[in-house]
């Protein structure tokens, strides 16, 4: 019954990557309606890499009191703030982590974006389009006071940016030898944006298709086509 279940959560991320790599995907929900969905050059992934391995055999990870029940029937905790605290960065979708079925052993993904400065001043905050581990497709945003801040650049355009990381999870165990061989990890960041006098909530999305990493691919590096040299 457990791997019925998880052959059906792959089958709904293979659809949904269908159409969900043109715009960072749409969910369902009236709030989601409202989204004024753009491409944009605002925020734009500079790195990503998973190399570091969390989890695998041995005591557990998080303990239980740091985690909550995810509230379906899936068998999940949601670790997302103690992920954070470990990593000491804001994770870019919710950390769920099953708790029967299935050992949890995955790579850290970190990832490094380039906000443009004069667009970050005025926004909500970068947030993320993710596909991958326990999840058909989630969207989540970091408000801009939770943003971890690494350094400053200057991108191709000579605009002013801001370099901010942020962490999730990739070339996970799925189960199987043969789906963890085979698994993708999708995701792709925006910069989201309230008009102050409308209250219109507009998502800019990084203007290229999502970003994968898979077990043969752990590493992505843009920072000579997005960065000028210094």
């Amino acid at each position: 019954m457990e791997m019925n279940k998880r052959a059906l959560v792959v089958i709904a991320s293979a659809v949904a990557s269908l159409w969900l790599s043109g715009c960072g995907g749409t969910d369902a929900g009236s709030d989601e309606s409202q989204m004024k969905e753009q491409s944009s050059s605002d925020a734009t992934l500079v790195r990503a890499e998973a190399k570091d391995s969390i989890g695998g055999e041995g005591p557990a990870v998080f303990a239980d009191s740091d985690c909550t029940a995810v509230p379906d029937d899936s068998g999940d905790n949601d670790c997302t703030a103690a992920f954070e605290q470990r990593v000491g960065l804001p994770a870019l979708h919710p950390i769920r982590v099953p708790t029967v079925g299935m050992s949890f052993s995955c790579h850290i993904l970190r990832v490094t974006m380039a906000t443009r400065k004069d667009r970050l001043e005025t926004s909500d905050g970068v947030g993320f389009y993710y596909e991958g581990y326990e999840t058909t497709g989630d969207k989540t945003l970091i408000e801009r006071d939770r943003l971890k801040r690494v350094g400053d650049a200057v991108l191709k355009d000579g605009t002013d940016a801001e370099l901010q990381q942020f962490a999730g999870l990739a070339n996970c165990w799925e189960g199987t030898g043969s789906r963890t061989e085979h698994a993708r990890y999708e995701f792709k960041p925006f910069l989201q944006v309230t008009d102050p006098d409308s209250g219109e909530i507009s998502r800019r999305w990084d203007g290229n298709s999502n970003y994968v990493l898979t077990p043969g691919t752990t590493e992505i590096d843009r920072s000579a086509e997005v960065l000028a040299k210094e």
